[in-house]
């Protein structure tokens, strides 16, 4: 497997839009990230590849297997700029959910994450979340940390 992911004439149509083609390839061992206008289609790539839209045709692999293959998101983290679990989901509820969807999941560090975290330490600073806060409660930057983080 010379590629994280491969994308083979990738297609989507929506009304009054359309993913038309596209294609490349991550390597292994490299960082990759979208940029372009809005509307681009960036968001619609990424949600293809983890199979939360259906493709109309193409080809896209994960780690040299089908991106539909359930097992490849156990693999995989991903960030989005915003959370997006609803609002009123605690960090109890989502690490719940979380725990179900990855077998590495690992409760220790997600609530080590959720107690002190050691750059506030270093600042003098100590920050403890409560188990049940709602998410709007955290900044943004916390809830990615959370999210990518605990499935290592």
């Amino acid at each position: 497997m010379d590629n994280n992911i491969l994308v083979q004439n990738l297609c989507k149509q929506f009304e009054g839009f359309s993913l038309d083609n596209v294609s490349f390839k991550v390597p292994k061992g490299r960082i990759v990230g979208f940029i372009g206008e809005n509307g681009a289609g960036k968001s619609t790539t990424i949600n293809l590849i983890l199979n939360e839209l259906s493709k109309d045709s193409g080809q896209i692999q994960v780690f040299g297997i089908d991106h539909t293959i359930p097992t490849v998101k156990e693999n995989i983290g991903v960030v989005f700029d915003e959370c997006n679990f609803h609002d009123v989901f605690t960090a109890t509820d989502i690490e719940k959910i979380l725990k179900g969807i990855y077998k590495t999941w690992d409760s220790n560090l997600f609530l080590q994450y959720l107690k002190i975290s050691e750059y506030f330490r270093d600042l003098h600073l100590i920050l403890i979340i409560p188990l049940k806060n709602a998410m709007p409660a955290v900044s943004k930057h916390l809830q990615r940390v959370w999210g990518l983080d605990a499935m290592q």
